[in-house]
C-alpha cells in the first residue's frame, strides 16, 4: 500500500541528481494536477491517502521517463503558455519562459498597435503565433515549420483557428 506522500518521496530520491528539491516538487506537482486535478492543498490534505493501482503505475512510468531527462511536459502533452494550454510532444522543444517574454515584448514594444501580418517561421509548438493571434486578434498569421510533426496539432488548442499547411520541402 504506497500512499502519495511515500511516491513523492521516490521522486525526491531518483531525481536529486537531475533536479534540485524544489524542482522536483513543482514537477511532481504537475503530474498530480494532470493526474488528479489536484492543488498543492489538495495533495497536502490528501497525501496518505493511499494511490491506486492506475494512479501508481502512471506516476512510476513517469519517473522512469523523467529520469532519463525527459521534460514533464512530455508526458503530460501539455504546456501552460500565456494564459493557454498548448500540445507539446517529443517533436518541439517545450516552451521557455524567455519566449513568453519575448511575446510579451512584441506585444508591448512594437510600434505598430495592429500589424496586418505576422510570420513565425520555425514555429514548433506554434505558441508564438498562437499568443501573437491572441494578442492581435485582427492579425493574419501565418506560421511555417519543416517538420510536418511540429505544430499541426495546435489547430485544436484551445479553439483557437488555425490553419495548417503542408511543410516547406527543403532539400
Amino acid at each position: 500500500m504506497t500512499t502519495y506522500k511515500d511516491i513523492k518521496g521516490e521522486f525526491q530520491i531518483i531525481l536529486e541528481k537531475i533536479y534540485s528539491s524544489r524542482e522536483v516538487d513543482a514537477i511532481f506537482y504537475v503530474l498530480i494536477d494532470f493526474l488528479k486535478q489536484w492543488t498543492k492543498v489538495d495533495y497536502t490534505l490528501n497525501k496518505n491517502e493511499v494511490a491506486s493501482n492506475e494512479d501508481f503505475q502512471f506516476l512510476m512510468n513517469s519517473l522512469k521517463t523523467l529520469a532519463k531527462g525527459l521534460p514533464v511536459q512530455h508526458i503530460t502533452n501539455r504546456v501552460d503558455f500565456y494564459d493557454m494550454h498548448l500540445f507539446v510532444n517529443e517533436n518541439v522543444l517545450v516552451p521557455r519562459p524567455e519566449t513568453e517574454e519575448l511575446v510579451h515584448l512584441v506585444h508591448t514594444q512594437n510600434k505598430i498597435k495592429h500589424p496586418a501580418s505576422i510570420v513565425d517561421i520555425g514555429t514548433g509548438s506554434g505558441c508564438i503565433i498562437l499568443a501573437l493571434k491572441k494578442l492581435f486578434p485582427s492579425s493574419s498569421c501565418v506560421a511555417v515549420d519543416n517538420s510536418s510533426k511540429a505544430f499541426f496539432r495546435q489547430a485544436y488548442s484551445d479553439g483557437m483557428p488555425l490553419f495548417a499547411k503542408s511543410p516547406v520541402k527543403t532539400r
